[in-house]
């Protein structure tokens, strides 16, 4: 019965297309199981739809559908290619591995829907390529027929959408799905994050930076006391400023800076704004106007025991 509902939706969705678009169509990811390298988004081999049993490859109206009811690799976007299907539902299934697609090598893809553990686990992964999505991303999406964790890997490139909503079901609130974002280098770009305190979601900062649209800072002290916004893992501590515009989040590793020994004992500079964070890495000059003015922050301020000194640190 299970599989009848999910066939009876895959076909709803197929003729709202239909009827939208002569060309739409639902793209199924097949690996080399008809011929193609079994990688590569742009060999038309790996691809099947509702219409043709190879390619061509996934249009601007079309969704593509990444199941992890059959096993294999998984498709990845690379140099000198550019991927604009309308929609991808990653998820549905896990019988046979957890499905993902990779961005690598300044690959760009161009979609306006993804959702990311759509019913079952489904994972993406950047690694120095774009993801430019023009209305909305759902981590850990989910329907009567269940529900999925959605995850993002982010070593470098760029990530960028009007929304990312976590946990959703149909849009609102969900109680089963749950979402996780590892920001280990990269950016992610984000007007606006939505049910992010969903229980089990969170999102771990490392050397990467979430940029949010407008001064969300009180939003984000929520989310950092508790416990969805994370540095390194627990390790480390989050440090977020607003620029006029924009909210930026970054982190800083804590476990890196240990006491050093008196025979190693050189002048530890640490960039921030944060007495507390300066203090917490043993720093012996803080740098806390470089991102205002570079110039004026280029020598830093000396830390020292004065509390005149500490007071008008911490104010600068």
């Amino acid at each position: 019965m299970k599989n009848n509902k999910l066939f009876l939706m895959s076909g709803i969705l197929l003729f709202l297309l239909l009827a939208n678009s002569t060309s739409a169509a639902v793209f199924y990811w097949m690996g080399d199981d008809l011929g193609g390298d079994g990688f590569s988004w742009a060999n038309q081999q790996n691809w099947s739809t509702n219409l043709t049993i190879t390619g061509p490859l996934p249009g601007s109206s079309d969704i593509v559908e990444l199941s992890g009811s059959r096993g294999g690799s998984w498709p990845v976007i690379q140099s000198a290619t550019t991927a604009n299907p309308w929609g991808i539902w990653c998820g549905y299934s896990n019988s046979l591995g957890v499905p993902t697609l990779s961005i690598n090598w300044y690959g760009i893809l161009n979609v306006s829907i993804f959702k990311i553990g759509f019913v079952a686990d489904g994972k993406l992964i950047v690694n120095g390529g774009e993801v430019n999505i023009s209305s909305e991303c759902h981590l850990g999406d989910g329907n009567e027929w269940g529900y999925g964790h959605g995850t993002i890997n982010i070593y470098s490139g760029t990530i960028s959408t009007p929304v990312m909503s976590f946990a959703t079901y149909s849009g609102a609130a969900y109680d089963g799905g749950t979402g996780s974002v590892n920001i280990i280098g990269g950016i992610i770009n984000a007007d606006s994050i939505t049910h992010l305190d969903s229980p089990g979601s969170f999102i771990n900062i490392e050397a990467g930076k979430l940029v949010l649209d407008g001064d969300v800072r009180t939003q984000v002290d929520s989310w950092i006391s508790g416990g969805y916004l994370i540095a390194y893992n627990s390790s480390g501590t989050v440090e977020r400023i607003y620029n006029s515009s924009k909210t930026i989040i970054t982190a800083i590793d804590n476990s890196t800076c240990s006491t050093p020994k008196w025979w190693d004992h050189f002048p530890r500079i640490v960039e921030t704004g944060s007495l507390p964070v300066a203090l917490a890495h043993n720093a012996n000059v803080g740098m806390n106007a470089a991102q205002q003015d570079p110039g004026w922050g280029l020598y830093g301020q000396k830390i020292t025991e004065r509390s005149s000194v500490l007071t008008a640190f911490r104010n600068a």
